[in-house]
């Protein structure tokens, strides 16, 4: 299966499980606490990626023929250090509208509150 992992067209297993995985095959290290943990995956969105341009969880994403995978790029490296801090000191999910009840597995928290 063909990605574009931040611009490069890479080749991956069509067995990848997620996003993670199949970075992992590539030598691409995406911080995801919660799938390596095994609590809750997508719990934390530290593992926030773009994905065709819109916002996704790289642990709950299965990888897809074409699909473009941001991984680096500015915008989501402060998205993702947004969600590492909160996670860091609070030991719950990051959520936009500020509760801390649970997650969904989706990127904007939207069934937290």
């Amino acid at each position: 299966m063909i990605l574009f992992f931040d611009g490069r067209n890479r080749t991956i297993s069509d067995d990848a499980p997620n996003l993670v995985e199949a970075a992992r095959e590539l030598g691409v290290g995406i911080p995801a606490p919660c799938y390596r943990s095994r609590e809750k995956t997508g719990c934390c969105g530290v593992c926030h990626v773009l994905v065709n341009g819109k916002a996704a969880y790289a642990c709950c994403t299965r990888p897809r023929e074409g699909m473009v995978v941001e991984v680096t790029s500015p915008a989501v490296r402060r998205e993702r250090n947004l969600r590492a801090r909160h996670y860091r000191d609070t030991g719950t999910a990051y959520a936009p509208c500020g509760c801390d009840s649970g997650c969904d597995c989706s990127p904007s928290g939207s069934g937290c509150c």
